[in-house]
């Protein structure tokens, strides 16, 4: 009798990451249990389709074929360049009002991004119809996520999706965004859960424009690219839409400062703001925590704030954070996922700029008073070498602003009691290194060959040692100029390369001793590249042209030069009682 040869099929069970370490996994939602007793980011249950040649026996460990390459096009006919092209921009014209549909093949058609690494400045403005709760009208589809949201009315607003011409960079991936991240979204929610059209095409803005703004390279590792994910999981299976009305919040006022119907944008900006605000009012009242939804939550009330220009009103959700964060040291929460730690390492790197801008609020400074950086807080999230990277620094320069911080206050306390304060060997040791790197840069010939993150790094550190020499010594701006030139020169070559959104720190502290007036213009130049990506930075500039007026008076009074007039731009700050966040 011939011998039958059985066929199984094999079936994929478990996370990515338990079938890398060869472990058994329970397939528990979003986070298995071992991943979650290792400690390890479960890298979820999707399955990953890539692309094998006919020939190859072994792909990635987290990827799968779904069919061998001559199988998967067998008897499709070959189509023209003309008959592509003309596919290709149908997916970007005839889409809204379609179902989103999930395609079986390993490619997947998502709407067209311009290959410009910057933002088109050429968007037509936005006209936002009254939204109306009654009867359901076709599907749009939110771009990324894969989920067919309920359209309120047929036409009834504009999918905004279509006017965010922002590019991905190059090593996105074309896997959903959304999908970064494994959370179970139901397809069949609930019907007083159902976003509506507007919420959808505010939702997909958040998502395709706001998001790469929110850090200097956007890339697949962007965290912001998660959280609209766990906004939909809480909206949609909790009924908690505090995070999800807070991002819609965030966009309406991202296209207001863009110029895009600002009335319209800013009433429905404030409308979503305060909505967000009641629900996470009511939801702490409840006595049940999210610790991710609920700092993601005051995260975004602290980027609006900033994004409008706020003077003040940002540090109140920083207040709350950080005393939230101050009860959550004995859990440490921030170590039960990679979403809790980026957004707790965020709210680090805020307090710590913060602090750099010296200013004393009555209530505000004492309640944000920060115990040291020999907490657990800020051991534990600063030894992760990713630390720093969503504002285009590293541990080490944030480290060392905050130690010039403390030795501030020192030698403010030893001016005032008559004791002469030191500085820490190591704080000397980290400056010089900074100096040394910063001038074998300033030596070579072209930024423009260089990675724009180590560009954006080596600001960072050139400003910082530009800050120690405001804070604790009495270096003049002619002095400084060289490592003002270049902060200039990195960050203005930073934004050739990739047109990314350089964090403020640098720039302000910088631009503070700048006393030529071409190096002023270039300053002026860069803070509106930045006005350019939804941020009110009309404060920012009022701050800096007082100044240096104040630099220009007070070296005609005393009878220097401008180069060698020194100005304290903190104390500027307090006399114009404008407490800026510079990040």
């Amino acid at each position: 009798m011939p011998c039958r040869s059985r066929t199984y099929q094999r079936t994929f069970t478990g996370c990515w990451r338990c079938r890398e370490r060869k472990v058994k996994c329970d397939r528990f939602e979003p986070f298995c249990t071992p991943c979650r007793k290792a400690g390890l980011v479960c890298s979820g249950y999707q399955r990953n389709l890539v692309w094998v040649s006919a020939d190859q026996r072994t792909y990635r460990h987290n990827g799968r074929r779904f069919l061998e390459p001559y199988q998967t096009w067998k008897n499709q006919p070959v189509l023209s360049s003309d008959e592509l092209d003309g596919l290709i921009s149908g997916c970007d014209i005839g889409c809204q009002g379609q179902a989103h549909l999930t395609s079986c093949l390993p490619f997947s058609a998502f709407r067209a991004f311009l290959e410009s690494s910057r933002v088109d400045a050429r968007i037509p403005g936005i006209c936002v119809a009254t939204e109306s709760e009654g009867a359901c009208g076709g599907a749009i589809p939110i771009v990324g996520n894969g989920i067919s949201v309920e359209n309120s009315r047929e036409n009834s607003a504009q999918d905004f999706s279509s006017f965010c011409d922002i590019p991905q960079d190059q090593s996105l991936e074309s896997a959903p965004a959304a999908g970064l991240i494994g959370l179970s979204i139901p397809l069949l929610i609930r019907a007083e859960n159902r976003i509506t059209s507007t919420q959808a095409s505010l939702f997909s803005v958040y998502l395709n424009a706001v998001t790469p703004t929110l850090v200097p390279v956007h890339g697949a590792q962007n965290p912001w690219l998660r959280y609209p994910a766990i906004a939909l999981h809480s909206s949609f299976q909790e009924g908690r839409s505090h995070l999800l009305h807070a991002l819609l919040a965030h966009a309406a006022f991202f296209l207001g400062h863009r110029g895009y119907n600002k009335d319209t944008m800013f009433a429905l900006g404030s409308k979503y703001y305060s909505s967000a605000m009641a629900e996470l009012r009511a939801y702490l009242r409840e006595g049940s925590t999210d610790y991710i939804g609920l700092l993601t939550t005051v995260l975004t009330f602290l980027l609006i704030e900033l994004s409008r220009g706020s003077t003040q009103s940002w540090r109140h959700h920083l207040q709350a954070a950080w005393s939230f964060l101050q009860h959550q040291q004995k859990s440490k929460t921030w170590l039960h996922s990679s979403d809790a730690w980026y957004v707790t390492q965020s709210f680090h790197l805020l307090k710590t700029g913060a602090d750099s801008a010296g200013f004393i609020d009555g209530n505000a400074a004492q309640n944000t008073e920060a115990h040291d950086n020999s907490d657990v807080l800020a051991q534990e999230v600063m030894c992760n070498p990713g630390y720093g990277w969503t504002m285009g620094t590293s541990s080490s320069v944030i480290e060392t602003i905050a130690d010039i911080n403390t030795c501030a206050k020192q030698l403010e306390a030893s001016d005032a009691d008559g004791y002469l304060a030191t500085i820490p060997l190591r704080l000397t040791r980290t400056l010089m290194r900074y100096q040394r790197e910063v001038f074998a840069l300033s030596t070579r010939l072209d930024y423009l060959v260089q990675d724009p993150e180590h560009l954006h790094l080596q600001a960072f550190q050139a400003a910082t040692v530009i800050y120690y020499y405001q804070v604790c010594d009495d270096t003049t701006p002619r002095q400084l100029s060289y490592l003002v030139t270049t902060v200039l020169d990195l960050l203005s070559a930073f934004f050739e390369v990739c047109g990314g959104s350089f964090t403020l720190w640098p720039v302000c502290v910088a631009a503070a001793e700048a006393y030529r007036e071409d190096d002023q213009a270039k300053f002026v130049t860069l803070l509106e590249r930045v006005a350019r990506t939804g941020r009110n930075m009309s404060n920012y500039m009022i701050l800096l042209r007082h100044i240096w007026d104040v630099r220009r008076s007070r070296a005609a009074v005393e009878g220097r030069g401008i180069a060698d007039t020194r100005v304290d731009w903190r104390e500027v700050m307090r006399e114009l009682e404008m407490d800026l966040l510079l990040l």
